[in-house]
């Protein structure tokens, strides 16, 4: 009996860095060998109508006959709650049987292991066809080997006091004022990637981490997210400037560490707003996304000023312009000034 090939792969967990650079790899390896009109790209955490994105789903997993062409689809936001429900039936529909020429790749920060895909997933994985892997956020250890690694690829070493120093700022187990946070790493591979191009050694420092690094400042960042969702744009302007300001070089690379947190905290209110919508109190919400009760009360207070609507455009707005920071050549005042007047309107 021929061993069964994976070929649907579900990647979760906070760790979204991790799960972009691996998803990353795999796209640009695939479009090589089979051109880029092979792969297709769905985001539904975003908000996409089912209308919109069924006849894409349907058309690429139908694709079994004997001359069908080898495809890829990336789907994420699959298990959001912005995801209409009946996206999740066709896959449940579809995935068992679709060819093994055909690849897909769900990514999620967190998954609902009660809803059916989920368990249609795990009884794929039981038959050899699927794969399921979380992405934990790597601490202690692991996130010392993260950083060094990470520099490896730059042939950069870092002394052992100076990452001590980076630990003590980026670890969520050993800092009391950071929660575990998607964006971490994503600030944190800014800060590196920062280091490597302005230090011009082969070895950084305890110096060049306390003149360069610009370490995660949630105060501020929640204050700057109070004052865009209460629409005080002169406030937003001095917060989102002081943040940029604060950190010891203030480049286009700080404006994505800020956009990228803005954007982990974007998608909890998102979340919990869409939450709130199905009528779940805080406590099964705190159940659910696996929260503090308090968080989920925080960031509940914080949904009431905007609808749903107005809290997706915010989200896909920081999704786009994280994109559009990485290919501009805007100077960082005048990108902050866009970001925080598009966020507002």
């Amino acid at each position: 009996m021929a061993t069964k090939t994976p070929h649907i792969y579900l990647f979760h967990g906070l760790n979204t860095w991790s799960i972009r650079q691996k998803t990353r790899t795999w796209i640009e390896v695939f479009n090589k060998k089979y051109g880029n009109a092979s792969s297709i790209d769905i985001d539904l955490s975003s908000g996409n109508s089912a209308q919109s994105v069924l006849p894409i789903i349907q058309n690429t997993l139908s694709s079994h006959t004997l001359f069908s062409t080898t495809s890829l689809l990336r789907i994420r936001g699959l298990f959001s709650k912005n995801c209409p429900a009946s996206i999740r039936d066709l896959l449940i529909e579809k995935l068992p049987l679709c060819s093994s020429s055909t690849f897909v790749i769900i990514e999620d920060e967190s998954v609902d292991k009660r809803l059916g895909i989920y368990k249609l997933l795990l009884t794929l994985q039981k038959n050899g066809t699927a794969t399921i892997e979380e992405f934990e956020l790597p601490t202690h250890d692991k996130l010392r080997s993260w950083i060094t690694t990470y520099l490896q690829k730059y042939k950069v070493s870092i002394e052992p006091i100076a990452l001590t120093l980076l630990m003590e700022q980026f670890d969520t187990e050993v800092s009391f004022e950071n929660e575990p946070d998607s964006g971490m790493l994503w600030h944190l591979s800014n800060e590196l990637h920062k280091l490597v191009h302005y230090t011009g050694s082969k070895t950084i420092h305890r110096e060049d981490v306390e003149l360069l690094v610009c370490a995660p400042d949630n105060a501020h960042i929640f204050n700057l997210i109070d004052a865009i969702l209460a629409r005080q744009k002169t406030r937003a302007y001095i917060l989102a400037h002081e943040l940029v300001a604060s950190s010891p070089s203030p480049t286009k690379s700080s404006v994505t560490g800020i956009t990228s947190m803005l954007r982990s905290q974007f998608r909890a209110l998102l979340i919990v707003k869409s939450m709130k919508q199905s009528n779940l109190d805080d406590a099964t919400m705190a159940k659910q996304l696996g929260w503090n009760p308090k968080r989920v009360w925080v960031v509940s207070k914080k949904t009431s000023s905007l609808s749903l609507e107005q809290l997706t455009r915010m989200y896909r707005y920081l999704l786009s312009f994280e994109e559009y920071i990485k290919i501009q050549p805007t100077p960082a005042d005048a990108s902050l000034d866009i970001l925080i007047a598009q966020l507002i309107g």
